[in-house]
Parts: C-alpha cells; sequence; structure tokens
C-alpha cells in the first residue's frame, strides 16, 4: 500500500475511527520513546540467558528450576533474540520501550473509554508518572510499577491488564479477547485474574 492509498483508507474511515487510531499511533510513538529514555536492565533476560543457554545451573538448583520450568513469552522471546546473537544491553533497552508501550497504550485507552478526548488520553500517561498518583502510598506495600523499572513481569502484567480493560471500555471486544487469551502467557497471575473477572462479567450480561 502507498502512502497515498493509505492516506484516502484513513480519510474514509469514521471520525470515531480515525481518532482511534490516532490515539494508537501517538501512545505507540510516545510510550516508546518514553521506555527508551527510561531504560533498565530487565530481569527477564535471567530466565532468557538460562532457555538460550548462555547460564547453566545445577540439576538441582531451585533458581535454575524456576527459570526452566516457569514459561512466559517474557522469557522465551528474548531468549530467541540472545541465541540469534543480540545483546543483553539492546534487548533491556528494546524491552524497555516495549513496557513503555504497553503502560501508555492502557492507560491511554481507559482515558479514553470514560473521556473521548484524544489529547487528554494521550496526556494521561505523563499525568499519572509526573503526580505519582499510582506510587506505593497509603499503606501499599507492594510496588505499583510503571517505567524505569527492571522488573520486567510486575511492568507486563499490569500494562496488559489495564490494556485489556481499556479495549473493553472503547468496545473492541474481539481485540480484548484476543489479548486476554494470550495474557496467561504473558504473567500467569495477571492473566489468569482478567480472565477471571472479565468471564464473570460476561456472565453477568449474558444477553
Amino acid at each position: 500500500m502507498t502512502l497515498t492509498s493509505a492516506i484516502h483508507t484513513a480519510r474514509l474511515m469514521p471520525a470515531e475511527n480515525r481518532i482511534k487510531a490516532c490515539l494508537l499511533i501517538g501512545a505507540v510513538i510516545l510510550g516508546f520513546c518514553h521506555g527508551i529514555k527510561l531504560a533498565n536492565w530487565q530481569v527477564a533476560l535471567e530466565g532468557a540467558q538460562v532457555l538460550a543457554g548462555l547460564v547453566n545451573y545445577p540439576a538441582s538448583n531451585p533458581q535454575g528450576i524456576y527459570h526452566v520450568k516457569l514459561w512466559t513469552l517474557l522469557h522465551q522471546v528474548p531468549a530467541l533474540a540472545l541465541y540469534l546473537g543480540v545483546s543483553e544491553r539492546l534487548l533491556s533497552v528494546i524491552i524497555s520501550g516495549l513496557g513503555g508501550t504497553a503502560f501508555y497504550l492502557g492507560v491511554s485507552l481507559v482515558t479514553y473509554a470514560v473521556s473521548r478526548n484524544l489529547l487528554v488520553s494521550l496526556a494521561m500517561p505523563l499525568v499519572v508518572l509526573w503526580t505519582d498518583v499510582a506510587g506505593a502510598v497509603g499503606g501499599i506495600t507492594y510496588p505499583v510499577v510503571l517505567l524505569n523499572s527492571p522488573h520486567t513481569y510486575g511492568s507486563f502484567g499490569l500494562s496488559i491488564v489495564v490494556i485489556v480493560l481499556g479495549l473493553v471500555g472503547c468496545g473492541h471486544l474481539r481485540t480484548a479477547a484476543l489479548i486476554v487469551g494470550l495474557a496467561p502467557a504473558i504473567h500467569p497471575s495477571s492473566g489468569a485474574w482478567v480472565n477471571l473477572v472479565l468471564c464473570l462479567s460476561a456472565l453477568l450480561n449474558i444477553r
């Protein structure tokens, strides 16, 4: 598809769809750039190193068993990249960027579902970060992981849940169902939780 035909196709889209397309593109670009700016070493690369054969543990070592037995795409995909020769540093930067993308998409989609305002939705992830509204306050003992963190699992798990809820709020149920199906392969406990929530919601609204 040429650039001219793409522009023509975009003009034929309903106004609501054009706004949503701008929202998705803007959130992906802003989130990836912000994630790269705050790039951090990612803990998921430890499991990826084991799966790629770069680090070996004794057969009875609990940490080694954990890395081998825990199935998550956050290990499998980086392990393939490491096996193909991609450096750990570059992978950490890329994963940080993707984490930023997931965070921006989730918050922007939820905000748009409530406000139906493109600019407010794109600005809301920055507001969340700058105000630290999701920080560890009021007795929270487990940190809410957003950006600038090595905790890959918590960051992606939380963002995937928020993305699903945002998609449901915006009426994109098929896309939400697809991501819900993939969620346990990214973060088992968060994936199971969001599956349970949506299944209960579907039962309550079965008609």
